[in-house]
This record gives C-alpha cells, sequence and structure tokens, in this order.
C-alpha cells in the first residue's frame, strides 16, 4: 500500500512504465533461472572429463574380472571390496563389447 504522505508514491504512472515495471518483475526469476542453469551447464561441461575415484574402483573390479581374476581388487585375499555389483557388470559386459573400460563407460548414444 503506498504511503499517503509520499507524493511520488500516489502519482499515477503512465501505463507504459507500469508495462514495462510488470514485465520486468514477471521475467526477473525465469531469466535468473536460465542464467543459472547456463552456468551450471558450462561448468559441467569444462569438468566432464573429471572422474571420480569411486568409479575407478569399480573399473579394477572390472578390469580384474575380464582379465580371469574374478571379483578382486589384488591378487590374494578374497574381500568383497564393492558395493555396485550390478555396475561393475554393466561395465564389464561394455568391456567385452569395446575392449577399453573408461572409454565405454563414458560412451554416449549417438
Amino acid at each position: 500500500m503506498p504511503d499517503v504522505n509520499d507524493p511520488v508514491a500516489l502519482a499515477p504512472r503512465p501505463a507504459a512504465a507500469s508495462f514495462v515495471a510488470e514485465a520486468t518483475r514477471r521475467l526477473s526469476a525465469p531469466l535468473a533461472a536460465v542464467c543459472g542453469a547456463g552456468l551450471v551447464w558450462l561448468l559441467a561441461k569444462e569438468h566432464l572429463p573429471f572422474f571420480a575415484d569411486d568409479a575407478l574402483i569399480s573399473l579394477r573390479y572390472a578390469d580384474r574380472l575380464l582379465s580371469g581374476h574374478g571379483l578382486t581388487f589384488t591378487t590374494g585375499e578374497h574381500v568383497e571390496g564393492y558395493s555396485n555389483l550390478l555396475w561393475i557388470l554393466v561395465i564389464a559386459a561394455g568391456g567385452l563389447i569395446h575392449g577399453n573400460l573408461i572409454v565405454s563407460v563414458r560412451r554416449r548414444p549417438s
């Protein structure tokens, strides 16, 4: 509610200024969301080659499985050190088809 003692607040606004103010108010949140999403996309694209160490653990298990050593991380005592058996089997299947595990995991459908 405008202040009754403020002559500027009580002055009638031109229709064009009111339209611009309303359009700016309505478009500011979607514009900020689009700009934020674009910034996130650019940062993700820049850091795309990053590979988390947990993914490399799964790749090691899949590589040893394909080499005939079973689901082991190193030669010696057999310890279940993974928590994602299905993902390791999917990686191993991709390794059978492609050969390079890292490329098969990163490959995107065309």
